[in-house]
């Protein structure tokens, strides 16, 4: 894991090449990202099974990446920097921890309107989106995803591929767990922890702490264990 800054994520020195990994929504929204910052970042290839916005992403970005059906066919891996663009954590965590079995490295985008503590530390292949805030001595791990407006607390640890909806408040001390999805507008309360792979409805408070792979809904949030905990983290 990387130690973060504005100039390391949002303003690198040379042209970096990135490879896009989905091609829905989420995809055409970091390529708005990255076309904001054009001179930083190539758009060069996407992968997807499905080329459902492949025209609206290329329309974004002004070029026609190449598209790819697997990530075998993308030529000089090790030259590129992948973006998970899947918003599904579980589905985020396993294709990351495919593409780095293949070698493969991975980018970072924050973006310019985001800020981010100094004392943070932001893992590989994390997207920032526009408004969200990063705190002093936070630790977020490595392909989260972190949507519009979403703040993380000073001392919050999130693990790896954790998915932040918009408007996501996860406050000074709480901890989610690998591949744990926050939906729109959920609050997670002072040093709260939610266990891996754990999904929170939109709209819930999170005041007291639960296992690996609960269900939880409402405020306050209760629910039942619901979802497969991933082996290996």
């Amino acid at each position: 894991m990387m130690q973060s800054s504005t100039a390391d994520l949002a303003y690198g020195v040379n042209m970096r090449r990135i490879v896009l990994f989905g091609c829905g929504g989420l995809a055409l929204e970091v390529a708005e990202y990255l076309a904001e910052q054009e001179k930083c970042f190539e758009v060069c290839d996407i992968v997807s099974e499905r080329m459902d916005r492949f025209a609206d992403i290329a329309g974004v970005l002004r070029r026609n990446p190449r598209p790819h059906a697997s990530v075998d066919s993308v030529e000089e891996l090790a030259a590129k920097e992948f973006l998970v663009c899947v918003g599904d954590p579980v589905g985020r965590h396993k294709i990351f921890r495919g593409l780095r079995s293949k070698g493969a490295r991975f980018g970072r985008i924050v973006h310019p309107t985001a800020w981010v503590a100094s004392s943070s530390s932001v893992g590989d292949g994390v997207i920032v989106g526009p408004f969200a805030y990063i705190g002093p001595r936070s630790v977020v791990g490595d392909n989260c995803l972190l949507n519009v407006r979403a703040t993380v607390g000073h001392d919050v640890v999130l693990g790896a591929s954790v998915v932040l909806s918009p408007h996501v408040d996860v406050n000074g001390g709480a901890k989610c767990g690998d591949a744990t999805m926050l939906g729109a507008g959920v609050i997670v309360d002072p040093r709260v922890g939610i266990g891996a792979c754990s999904k929170v409805s939109s709209g819930s408070v999170v005041k007291r702490s639960f296992d690996a792979g609960f269900l939880l809904v409402g405020n306050p949030a209760n629910g039942r264990r619901m979802f497969e905990v991933l082996e290996g983290g």
